[in-house]
């Protein structure tokens, strides 16, 4: 964990008058101007008046006593959320140009408490990625020489908090287009339980996948921001009615699960390696950890496939030049081939073969994650199949056909279930997994920051078993 980049530690610094908001925003636009035009990570920048304006506002709320939880705090959007001062574009060329008369519920959450959004973030177009390839925009790159891709599909967002850019970010998540990049790009990425924050301004792919998700430079700053966007929301009926609780109350004995069906043939050594350690490290530091059976995990990524396209195909069909969007601009060929495949499942004589059977499986993974959760607090497992992102030139021209879809195998199930999951940078950057029941934010939350200690502290991460004891 940075210091330079915790929410945290600047806001102390702000609020004891050893840093200003001016410096702070500042630094994020040096960030931008070194890395951006590399990089590629933000599609739509504030202009510096503004941003600088702002950073004044902060400082006369600091210097009034009345700063606010993200006052004068950089934040990057992701470009499917809709902002009233800046264009939303999805990544498309379908909705070039395009502005929002309104803030998302997400956007005006981080508004009201004083963070200052720098800019729009790269992604997918649409969401359809897993390595923010497929953007108008041009693809979204980790910093460095080799050209490694960021993930997707919320590589912007996750490229803009590696970098500095902007000290946490906000995108969606709904096959896993948070965690993996926070994977790949050695970051924290939290996708709570479907329903806890509200998707209203979310330009959707699939509305019952569709998850509003954090990325950060680590575990507490990325439960900061998961608390201020989880509330009520009238605009969105599936907005809880209240926000699951993130109270520290951890229990014990802990008892962390492992998915065996997660130790695949095609994992990485280096990755699996990483998850062996951390769940030795978790014994040692006092917890249980046992063996649970998931044994749809491979087939949920054919259901994911299925289920998300189809309701693609029915959400992009606004997109016609009359409704929404330009009727001279074509879709690229990756939301294209979606909407085909999801045309096709929907249709009368797919239907019940590949639609309505994919929904079964579904609510097969739905059980099978019950059934685990009535026996262990939390699962820790790997976030991708690989330790490093692939670069460039590897995405273009695959070994394989369909190795991009592939990818999504470990995230995909929390998704199709709707539960709360957080990727951690662990031992030499690998990106692993805290998987918890539905609604058990608090419990995803201190497990993943009890991995961060043991990562920054060594393998029990300086306490003996009751150490769980201090969270």
């Amino acid at each position: 964990m940075s210091v330079a980049r915790s929410i945290l530690a600047i806001r102390t610094a702000l609020h004891a008058g050893r840093l200003t908001p001016h410096a702070v925003i500042e630094s994020a636009l040096v960030a931008i101007s070194q890395h951006n035009p590399s990089c590629n990570a933000l599609v739509h920048v504030a202009s510096e008046s503004h941003l600088l304006s702002e950073a004044a506002e902060a400082a006369e709320r600091y210097r009034s006593g009345t700063p606010r939880a993200l006052e004068g705090i950089p934040v990057a959007v992701k470009d499917n959320f809709v902002t009233s001062d800046m264009p939303t574009t999805c990544a498309s060329a379908v909705l070039e140009g395009y502005s929002s008369p309104f803030d998302a519920t997400a956007v005006r959450s981080l508004r009201e408490a004083g963070a200052i959004v720098v800019g729009k973030a790269n992604m997918d177009e649409f969401g359809m990625g897993s390595f923010n390839t497929n953007s108008v925009h041009g693809a979204a790159v980790q910093p460095g020489s080799e050209g490694r891709v960021a993930g997707g599909s919320s590589g912007g967002s996750a490229v803009a908090v590696k970098t500095g850019m902007a000290l946490a970010a906000i995108g969606s998540d709904t096959g896993g287009s948070v965690r993996l990049p926070a994977a790949y790009c050695g970051i924290v990425g939290l996708k709570p339980s479907y329903g806890s924050i509200s998707r209203f301004g979310l330009v959707p792919y699939a509305n019952s996948l569709d998850t509003v998700g954090v990325l950060a430079n680590n575990v507490a700053d990325a439960a900061l921001l998961h608390d201020i966007l989880a509330h009520p929301d009238p605009n969105d009926m599936t907005c809880l009615p209240a926000p699951p609780s993130t109270k520290r109350n951890l229990r014990r004995p802990l008892t962390i699960g492992v998915p065996a069906e997660y130790n695949q043939v095609q994992l990485d050594p280096a990755v699996r390696d990483t998850w062996s350690r951390a769940l030795t490290a978790f014994e040692a530091a006092g917890a249980d950890v046992v063996p649970v059976q998931l044994p749809s995990t491979v087939p949920a990524l054919a259901a994911y496939y299925v289920l998300a396209p189809a309701e693609a195909a029915s959400n992009l069909a606004k997109y016609d030049g009359v409704r929404y969007g330009r009727a001279r601009d074509m879709f690229g060929d990756e939301v294209i081939r979606r909407v085909l495949v999801g045309t096709f499942a929907l249709s009368a004589g797919a239907h019940e073969s590949y639609y309505v059977h994919a929904q079964r499986l579904r609510r097969q993974v739905v059980d099978e994650f019950q059934a685990a959760f009535a026996h262990v607090d939390a699962m820790v497992c790997p976030a991708a199949l690989t330790a490093q992102a692939p670069t460039l030139d590897e995405v273009k021209h695959p070994r394989s056909g369909g190795s991009e879809y592939v990818t999504d195998v470990f995230t995909v199930p929390a998704s199709l279930a709707g539960l709360p999951a957080v990727v951690v940078p662990a031992w030499d950057g690998v990106g692993l997994q805290v998987l918890g029941k539905w609604g058990d934010a608090a419990m995803v939350l201190d497990v993943a920051e009890r991995l961060e200690r043991m990562v920054v502290l060594g393998d029990d991460g300086g306490v003996d078993g009751e150490g769980w004891a201090e969270f």
